[in-house]
């Protein structure tokens, strides 16, 4: 017979029985409640009616001893007569009253025959009273008289008085009687419901031991089994012979416990895949999982770690501080993290830890879990970039001082040419009064002669100074040379640069993936840990907590991606601004040359003046007899003026043009740094 057939019956038996007990129960108490209505509402009633009529025979009895005891006093008799005649009437009222209460009761008719009497004797005592109230005042009887003469009324009140006691007493003795079976009833109805109730406890009892036999039995095995594999004994096979429901039961257990084992197997497998190391500790910080990486650190097997205190592996001397678990236990936070340093194998590793606090949805504490992970690369990779940094920054540094050099000396060769320039202008004028004063050449050859001296001086003060022009635009060259030098170096640090944080961007995917995969597998891990039901809530709250700290990883490495993208969009603007001011160095470089070449020839041509201010001035005595060639000297003169001015004037445009490339120069490095 099944557990659901035993209740069946035993339940069905129990609620018959109660029901067929509560239905006499129901009828008793009706019987009870009717003999209460009828002894409260008859019985009660009559004999409070009888006490009222023994009232007033008491009443008649007192009154008329006063009456006859004050019979000669006419005022007293004015007030006790109407008494007695009250009580009197009370006692009539009463007795109908009682009559009619007896005839509602058939078991005391009876009594009618003693109310009857009551009525008989009542009358001729009331007459026998009545008439001596109206004699003895008009006789004059004493009281004495009239308590001889009323001897027969007297004798009739005796009588009513014990006909009133013996009704008393026969009311009392029917209420009694009707009591004492209202009483017998309720003891019957009492014990029978202790009978039933007894035997419903014996019933009930009997099944519950029949059910308990058939349920504790099976359910202590399957206890015991679910005990075993709570302690992670999934291969344990119980031998107590399961039926019914209970076989059911087990054999369900049986199928969710092998996929229980098939699953944490599989989750097991995924998260030794892990490359990060994997501790996950109860409330006491004893180790309760680890996977393999976490083994690999410790330098133990599983089986030897399970169970053993963590700070006996880990403590303050590895993590040079207090262990992240530890401080989470201290501080009931959620969780926190701590970056580290180890020496292995002499080098410096670096590490960051993350540990958080794995509680119930209820908010009870289950333990902790830390996640350790090795960023040696990606800390390398944030100091070379910073060491890159800082390299860049230099050379932006130098060039900035080499900008500022050029700008000084293009200030500076502004300034020279500015003069040549003034210069040729001069000579231009000088020239155009020699070709004036031709006219008047015979009167003024000592002023010609003079001019002469003067162009002269200016021509080699001109000269001198073209000189000075020339050695600063080489100078300036040559400054633009180093200048391109230090560019081009600076775009080739850019270039690596962006190749290390292409390099350091490519090892944040290969986090990211496994951050990305750790999620799906803890997000797997969990549905089947939601499948297992209870046996797998505290395998999931571990998988919720590995996926929340997957989904952190991926995020910092969001963040870290994006500030290395950062910077290799910096490095590749670097690189594009190190082009364009490569660009204009060269530029610069060839407009110096330039500068350079015009202002050989500016010398050249100034010499050339020189030398034939020299030929006028030594030929200013014989200018009569050769004015047409100096007017052909002179107009030759003048075109190298206006020529001369004009490449100066071009002279200054281009070092008005290195200027501003030195200007742009200087914030474009102004922007690098």
């Amino acid at each position: 017979m099944t557990i659901r057939q035993k209740l069946i019956y035993g339940l069905g038996t129990l609620t018959l029985l109660n029901l067929v007990m509560g239905v006499a129960m129901v009828l008793a108490l009706g019987n009870i409640n009717m003999l209460v209505d009828e002894l409260v509402s008859k019985h009660v009633e009559l004999e409070e009616t009888v006490y009222a009529m023994r009232h007033d025979v008491s009443q008649l009895r007192r009154y008329e001893k006063d009456t006859l005891l004050n019979i000669a006093n006419a005022e007293r008799l004015r007030d006790y007569l109407p008494r007695h005649e009250k009580a009197a009437t009370d006692l009539a009222a009463h007795t109908d009253a009682a009559e009619r209460k007896l005839r509602s009761i058939p078991e005391l008719a009876n009594l009618l025959q003693q109310v009857a009497a009551i009525r008989s004797l009542s009358g001729p005592y009331l007459s026998s009273f009545s008439v001596l109230t109206r004699e003895a005042p008009a006789a004059g009887l004493s009281a004495e008289q009239a308590n001889i003469r009323f001897d027969a009324g007297r004798e009739q009140a005796h009588k009513l008085e014990q006909s009133i006691e013996e009704l008393t007493k026969a009311t009392i003795e029917a209420t009694r009687e009707h009591a004492d079976e209202t009483n017998d009833t309720g003891s019957m109805l009492r014990t029978g419901a202790a009978v039933a109730f007894s035997l419903t406890v014996l019933l009930g009892g009997l099944l519950a031991v029949g059910l308990y036999r058939t349920i504790q039995a099976p359910l202590a095995a399957l206890t015991d089994f679910g005990r075993r594999i709570a302690d992670g004994d999934f291969e344990y096979k119980s031998s107590f012979r399961f039926t019914a429901e209970m076989g059911q039961l087990h054999e369900t257990i049986t199928h969710m416990v092998d996929a229980i084992r098939e699953r944490v197997a599989y989750n097991r497998a995924i998260i030794n895949r892990v490359p990060d190391p994997i501790i996950v500790t109860g409330p006491r910080r004893n180790i309760r999982a680890l996977n393999s990486a976490a083994c690999a650190l410790l330098g133990h097997a599983e089986d030897d770690l399970i169970g053993k205190p963590l700070g006996s592996y880990q403590g303050a001397d590895v993590y040079g501080a207090e262990p992240p678990i530890d401080r989470l236990a201290r501080t009931s936070e959620a969780e926190t993290q701590l970056d580290f340093t180890r020496q292995t194998g002499g080098e410096t590793r670096y590490f960051h830890s993350r540990a958080a606090t794995v509680r119930k949805p209820d908010g009870t504490l289950v333990g902790y879990m830390e996640i350790r992970q090795d960023i040696t690369a990606v800390k390398r990779g944030e100091l070379e970039a910073l060491e890159r940094s800082e390299r860049i920054a230099g050379v932006a540094r130098d060039a900035d001082a080499i900008a500022t050099t050029v700008a000084d000396a293009a200030s500076q060769l502004s300034d020279r040419v500015g003069e040549a320039a003034r210069g040729a202008d001069r000579q231009l004028q000088r020239s155009s009064e020699s070709a004036t004063a031709m006219d008047e050449m015979a009167a003024t050859v000592r002023e010609v002669a003079r001019n002469a001296s003067d162009t002269n001086r200016t021509t080699a003060e001109m000269s001198e100074r073209a000189r000075q022009g020339a050695d600063i635009v080489e100078k300036v060259a040559a400054a633009i040379e180093g200048l391109g030098s230090h560019s081009r170096e600076l775009r080739s640090e850019m270039e690596k640069l962006g190749t290390q944080a292409s390099d350091i961007g490519n090892v944040l995917g290969v986090i990211s993936d496994i951050a990305d995969q750790t999620n799906l597998l803890a997000l797997n891990a969990a549905i089947e840990a939601a499948r297992a039901g209870d046996a797998g809530r505290g395998f999931a709250v571990v998988a919720d907590e590995v996926r929340k700290l997957a989904e952190k990883t991926m995020n910092a490495t969001r963040e870290v991606e994006a500030a290395i993208g950062g910077i290799q969009q910096s490095a590749r603007r670097s690189a594009e601004a190190t082009d364009v001011a490569v660009r204009g160095v060269t530029d610069s470089q060839a407009l110096a040359n330039e500068a350079g070449g015009m202002l050989q020839e500016i010398v050249h041509a100034v010499q050339q003046a020189s030398d034939q201010v020299n030929s006028i001035a030594t030929a200013a005595e014989q200018q009569a007899a050769t004015g047409d060639e100096l007017n052909r000297i002179i107009a030759e003169v003048n075109e190298i003026s206006g020529s001369t001015a004009m490449r100066m004037s071009e002279a200054e445009t281009a070092i008005a043009e290195l200027s501003a490339q030195a200007a742009a120069l200087r914030r474009l490095m102004d922007s690098m740094t």
